[in-house]
């Protein structure tokens, strides 16, 4: 018996979404954008997991800080999470929304995403659909990390 179902968030939740003007409305608010820097930054996203097996802040920081030649502070994460909140969401939500309610009537939902717990979790709540998720998996171990889905799957 299917007792809980596990959603990865971006590729399978939220879809067909750009994190251009997150990125550039980010660095626009810290005083450095320019296209290099841009195109630096998501160089950063792309290779962050092929040097680290978790997301923990200051490793982040210190990463992003040596990408990209600036010294970044908690205030990148939470100028970068806002802006992913508002930018990188689908336009049109109706069908996500009545789907994952319905599923959550029947199932208990959890997340199972690499990204930050307080990012991902602001990108739902956009959409309307955070409320669902009882559970969030991923951020401290990565996929494809077998220990993730074990974690994921563990009913309490």
């Amino acid at each position: 018996m299917i007792k809980r179902l596990i959603f990865d968030i971006d590729g399978t939740l939220i879809t067909g979404v750009s994190f251009d003007k997150a990125i550039k409305n980010s660095l626009l608010e810290l005083g450095f954008f320019s296209e290099e820097n841009k195109q630096k930054f998501i160089y950063a996203i792309s290779t962050y997991e092929n040097n680290h097996s978790e997301y923990e802040q200051e490793q982040y920081l210190q990463y992003f800080s040596q990408v990209l030649g600036y010294k970044l502070d908690k205030d990148f994460l939470d100028t970068f999470f806002r802006n992913l909140g508002l930018y990188a969401i689908p336009n049109d939500n109706k069908e996500l929304i009545e789907t994952v309610e319905k599923l959550s009537k029947k199932y208990e939902l959890v997340l199972l995403s690499n990204y930050f717990e307080k990012s991902q979790r602001g990108r739902l709540k956009h959409i309307g659909i955070d409320k669902y998720f009882t559970e969030y998996y991923g951020e401290k171990i990565c996929k494809p990390n077998r220990q993730a889905f074990i974690d994921a799957t563990r009913i309490a």
